[in-house]
C-alpha cells in the first residue's frame, strides 16, 4: 500500500528566516534559508527534542555586515560537536583531505556565518543540525569560502 501525504513525495519543508528565531520543536526537518544578517537563531533545548531531530540552515544571500549566529539553548552550553568543511585551504584549517579543507570542533556553543558582503563568499553555505545523544547537537557545515563559517564557545 502506498504512503500518501508530503514525505511519501519527498517535498520538503522550506521556511526563510530573516531576522531573531527561536527554532521550534515542531520544525524537525526543515530547511531554513537565511537572508539579511545580524541576528542569532536559536535551537530548541536537547531535552525537549527526540534523538534524530534535525534541520538545515542555509545561506540565500549574502550577510551584508553582520554575522547570523546558530546558537544552542543556555541550558545546552557548549554541546554541539562537528566539522566545517570547504572547498579552499586556510592556514586556520587542517591539511587539504580529498581536495577540501576542514576544521573539526568539539564542545562548541554556536556556528556562525560571517559577515561578508562578497556577492559568492557565502554561496554553498550548509549548516545540518541533528540531534545524536541527549548531550549533543552534531553539526555538518560546508561552505565555499575558507571561513565564512566559524564555531565558538560560550
Amino acid at each position: 500500500m502506498a504512503k500518501l501525504g508530503r514525505y511519501s513525495a519527498q517535498v520538503k519543508k522550506v521556511k526563510s528566516i530573516t531576522a531573531a528565531k527561536e527554532v521550534e520543536t515542531a520544525e524537525c526537518g526543515t530547511i531554513f534559508v537565511l537572508t539579511n544578517g545580524g541576528y542569532n537563531i536559536t535551537l530548541p533545548k536537547l531535552s525537549e527534542v527526540p534523538t534524530g531531530w534535525w534541520c538545515e540552515f542555509g545561506l540565500g544571500a549574502t550577510t551584508g555586515s553582520s554575522n547570523i549566529n546558530i546558537l544552542v539553548d543556555n541550558d545546552d552550553s557548549n554541546s554541539m560537536i562537528g566539522v566545517i568543511t570547504t572547498t579552499s585551504a586556510s592556514a586556520n584549517l587542517n591539511n587539504a583531505q580529498g581536495g577540501q579543507a576542514y576544521v573539526i570542533l568539539c564542545a562548541t556553543a554556536s556556528f556562525n556565518f560571517a559577515d561578508n558582503t562578497g556577492a559568492n563568499d557565502g554561496r554553498f553555505s550548509l549548516v545540518d543540525v541533528t540531534k545524536v545523544t541527549d548531550t549533543n547537537w552534531r553539526v555538518n557545515a560546508t561552505c565555499f569560502t575558507a571561513g565564512f563559517i566559524t564555531g565558538s564557545a560560550n
